[in-house]
């Protein structure tokens, strides 16, 4: 099912033809945006003694899962804890994918939940649904790391999918809009979501919520084809929203606006992302900040054979672990080849995004008030406001995280080492330190070590050799 490419559905976006890679863009207000913001700080101030809205109450949750899966792999983690929690807790309606290759997408979900329904054997079922890979607006070409679908499939069998898609639309050219312009929006995963929602419509006591962690264009269109859905939905969880462009902590003032860097979900279709935050659906978001705090896995300089990441990739059964675990060495393969150097661990930002979405404040603090999405780039303003529908991420419990999404995700056999994260986070602060003892050398225009990015090694080590030098000179 599609739309034509004269469909009611097809929205102009401004900036669609202006050419500026990722991250080299700035903060652009318009005129109408300014005038929202205006609005939105006086009502700031006037509500700043008000008693802050409550979260959604948390009943059984009914829940849509749309997901760029099949590329990082933190949305297949995140699709392996949701499907691993317990059902009184959560319950899946419905898997739909979004973001370029769509079919591939699919097929390595529904590879996913088949192995679960092996292993668990389930009372429900859980539908795939192939989504919308066209961006509703974005100055962006597609990014794809080139290993989507494997090793699900063989590279021949993702080879024949890709020929479905328009090439000219996914490669990187500036015709690349033009081209995007000229084809149908795949809108199955779409009306999917209006249906599902709608028949929640008037149920006491359970809540529909859709958890969001790619692109909005599937829950954009949802929107365009049946506007009155933004009344039912209970609550959207979106993993998005990039770094502050300074650093605010958990303090926020009545009155002021904050202003954020566009990531990858929010500015891979820009339109999509101001239309849902523009509708009448609250939102959660779990932004960059949140989840770039969480590392799961090894870092140089402490390397653990028992560590989780080893485990899952290790991993024969059940079906859907080990599944997982062959995506995740497809993935980190790539970064380490990306990085030049062995990358033994990932962030599960969707992962930590799922557990908000059923356990909302069981490990991360948010603020709530009010989110623009603004049409370049997708740059996000934030003003606090305890009446505002949305709610973004502040803080997280890392540590607490890491350790409960370990034990929800791995087989109760499996045992982590005493200490494990703790040991990964002090390493992590290491790491940091050199990077920024290093940036400062660099800055001064001193020479830098080609293994600057290494760890130092222990005392006990330095020692050792320094002897074996000086034995060596008096031989």
């Amino acid at each position: 099912m599609g739309t034509s490419a004269s469909s009611p559905l097809k929205v102009p976006y401004e900036h669609s033809d202006r050419q500026m890679p990722y991250r080299t863009e700035e903060l652009e207000i318009s005129s109408e945006e300014q005038v929202t913001l205006n609005h939105w700080q006086t009502a700031s101030l006037q509500h700043a003694e008000e008693e802050t809205l409550p979260p959604v109450p948390s009943t059984c949750r009914n829940v849509v899962f749309d997901t760029d899966l099949g590329t990082d792999i933190d949305d297949a983690l995140a699709l392996l804890l949701a499907l691993r929690l317990p059902a009184e807790d959560m319950r899946l309606i419905g898997i739909t994918t979004v973001y370029g290759y769509t079919n591939i997408r699919t097929q390595v979900t529904q590879a996913i939940v088949d192995g679960w329904k092996k292993g668990e054997s389930p009372s429900y079922d859980v539908p795939v649904v192939e989504g919308n890979g066209l961006p509703l607006g974005t100055h962006r070409p597609p990014w794809h790391t080139g290993t989507e679908g494997y090793p699900v499939m063989s590279w021949d069998e993702v080879a024949a999918l890709r020929v479905l898609h328009d090439d000219e639309w996914l490669s990187p050219s500036p015709k690349f809009a033009k081209a995007r312009d000229k084809l149908p929006f795949n809108i199955k995963a779409a009306q999917f979501i209006v249906d599902t929602v709608n028949q929640f419509q008037g149920r006491k006591g359970e809540t529909i919520e859709i958890v969001s962690l790619g692109a909005m264009s599937n829950i954009a269109l949802a929107l365009r084809i049946d506007p009155a859905i933004q009344k039912v939905v209970d609550r959207i969880t979106f993993m998005g929203i990039g770094k502050s462009h300074s650093e605010t902590g958990d303090s926020f003032e009545p009155g002021k606006v904050y202003s954020f860097f566009p990531n990858h979900n929010v500015s891979c279709d820009t339109l999509a992302c101001v239309e849902v935050f523009e509708s009448e659906i609250p939102i959660d978001v779990v932004s960059d900040a949140a989840t770039n705090a969480c590392w799961f896995g090894s870092r140089p300089g402490y390397q653990n054979p028992r560590s989780p990441v080893s485990y899952l990739m290790g991993a024969t059964s059940p079906p859907e672990i080990a599944l997982v675990g062959e995506l995740l060495k497809v993935w980190l393969s790539f970064r380490s080849s990306m990085f030049h150097k062995t990358v033994e661990g990932t962030c599960p930002h969707d992962a930590l995004t799922v557990a908000e979405a059923v356990y909302p404040g069981k490990f991360v603090k948010y603020e709530r008030g009010h989110i623009l999405i603004h049409r370049w780039a997708g740059f996000t303003s934030f003003v606090p406001d305890p009446l505002g529908r949305h709610r973004l991420s502040t803080s997280v419990d890392h540590l607490g995280f890491l350790k409960w999404f370990t034990s929800q995700i791995l087989p109760s056999t499996y045992k982590l080492p005493k200490g494990f994260f703790r040991k990964v986070d002090e390493q992590k602060v290491e790491e940091e330190k050199r990077r920024e003892k290093f940036r400062r050398m660099r800055e001064n225009g001193e020479e830098i070590p080609l293994d600057w990015d290494k760890p130092p090694q222990d005392e006990e080590k330095q020692v050792k050799k320094r002897k074996k030098r000086v034995v060596k000179k008096e031989e």
